[in-house]
């Protein structure tokens, strides 16, 4: 798996702290709209990340294929 992705996780599990102690820290001095729009930016950015290894998946074509079929050197004789 690699250091990458745990690296990747941190960080996102960071934002989503960050985001819940500026709600939590906003809400008591009586701003609670800053908290929200800042916790809210927070929870984008993190679900933003979060899903666009998925978009990504779901988004591979048949050009895709044929490209990484070429590179690793192997000729496809079926359609799909």
């Amino acid at each position: 798996m690699g250091v990458g992705p745990l690296i990747g996780f941190l960080i996102l599990m960071a934002l989503m702290i960050i985001g819940s102690v500026s709600l939590w820290y906003f809400a008591r001095k009586k701003k609670s709209k800053v908290g929200i729009l800042i916790s809210s930016s927070l929870l984008l950015v993190f679900l933003a990340i979060l899903f666009m290894n998925k978009i990504d998946q779901l988004t591979h074509s048949k050009s895709d294929v044929c490209e990484d079929l070429k590179f690793a050197q192997i000729i496809l004789h079926d359609d799909f």
